[in-house]
């Protein structure tokens, strides 16, 4: 997950707030006390919210207060988290959600206590992605010279000084951790300079565009496995069957079955216009793929205001048979933490988005479940 701070960011915790009543809303709150430089909240533990938490942060100016919302699974909220300005949160797993506040990480749990995890070291920190429980996370800098880039990827765990374990120096090309599923940890060559042109599936927290070639690396041993298809074929996720599916340009997806099987899947248009967003269920051969119209171009309107994007969400499985899945205007809410444990999807409402109110949706397999309304950048999950 790349770390935009450029245009707007998640802001750093200074103050928390729980919310009262497992079975209310809108219940009352109780105003926590500072968390600067403190290991505990001031709320009772008896309040401390359990179970699966899906984290939603504000979009904030870097030089505005946010907040971070944690929500139950029924929708209703959990906690409520005063933020102040100047630093990003990265992204939640297992207890913890991650931020950074200059060059240091730290995280923050659901009782509010915040943890100090160490320096992320010198350098551009562009990208971040967790283990599936939170307990070890990847990083990447990089450091741009006249004619090439160093980048590294580091390593880091509770308790343990951080390592670099993959480098790279190249002329354009920067490491860059863009997931660290149950099936392993998948890095980038990622173009220095980024995406040109339109690409609407774009993110505050992350930036899930994947336009360099990628490969499985084992963070312990340090080895580097090939990734089928790639970078001929744009990298979405790998299945639970071991099969992987990409992007091959167009409106298409391609999955690469362990057997060497290719299938190629053409998708409808104009909703898959522009395809992106393949997650894959955690402990099922089922992946999204995610489509919008293109309509929202802002390039297309240099004297006026484009109409609201249109997005779509399809589920697919290794056959290659695909199904329309959610509500108009969804793509998939937290990368491949989108897929709960239990087999729900989160699926969100972008704000610019058409199709409805912006938020946030828990669906089961028959696409039925609470709405979550908010204008807020969904992180992942806790629990």
């Amino acid at each position: 997950m790349q770390i935009a701070g450029q245009a707007s960011r998640i802001a750093v915790l200074l103050a928390f707030i729980l919310t009262l009543g497992a079975c209310q809303t809108s219940a009352p709150h109780h105003q926590g006390q500072d968390l600067a430089g403190t290991t505990s909240p001031s709320s009772s533990a008896t309040h401390v919210p359990g179970g699966v938490l899906i984290v939603v942060a504000a979009v904030t100016a870097p030089d505005q207060p946010g907040s971070v919302d944690l929500y139950r699974l029924d929708g209703s909220r959990a906690a409520h988290y005063s933020l102040e300005a100047g630093s990003g949160v990265f992204a939640a797993a297992g207890s913890r959600i991650f931020f950074g506040r200059g060059d240091q990480l730290n995280a923050l749990h659901p009782d509010g206590t915040v943890e100090s995890l160490g320096p992320l070291g010198a350098g551009d920190i562009r990208w971040f992605a967790s283990n599936p429980t939170g307990t070890s996370w990847l990083w990447s800098t990089h450091q741009e010279g006249d004619t090439t880039t160093k980048s590294a990827v580091h390593l880091g765990a509770p308790g343990i000084q951080g390592r670099v374990v993959e480098e790279l120096t190249a002329a354009g090309q920067t490491l860059a951790p863009l997931m660290w599923t149950n099936r392993g940890a998948f890095i980038e060559a990622a173009p220095v300079g980024g995406h040109g042109g339109y690409f609407p599936f774009g993110r505050s927290i992350g930036w899930l565009l994947v336009e360099g070639s990628v490969h499985r690396l084992d963070p312990t041993s340090g080895r580097v496995t090939p990734v089928p298809g790639s970078p001929r074929c744009a990298f979405g996720d790998e299945a639970s069957d071991n099969s992987v599916i990409c992007f091959p340009g167009g409106s298409s997806v391609r999955l690469y079955a362990q057997s060497g099987k290719v299938i190629d899947v053409a998708l409808a248009k104009p909703r898959f216009t522009i395809a992106a967003e393949a997650f894959c269920a955690p402990a099922e051969a089922i992946c999204t793929v995610a489509g919008a119209s293109g309509v929202g171009n802002g390039m297309a309107y240099p004297n006026g205001t484009p109409p609201p994007e249109q997005y779509g969400t399809d589920l697919i499985r290794p056959d290659g048979s695909i199904s329309r899945f959610g509500p108009d205007g969804t793509d998939p809410a937290m990368g491949p933490q989108s897929w709960l444990p239990d087999g729900q999807l989160v699926l969100w409402r972008r704000p610019d988005a058409a199709g409805g109110a912006p938020g946030v949706y828990v669906l089961d397999r028959s696409g039925r479940g609470p709405f979550i309304p908010t204008k807020g950048e969904p992180v992942g999950y806790l629990g």
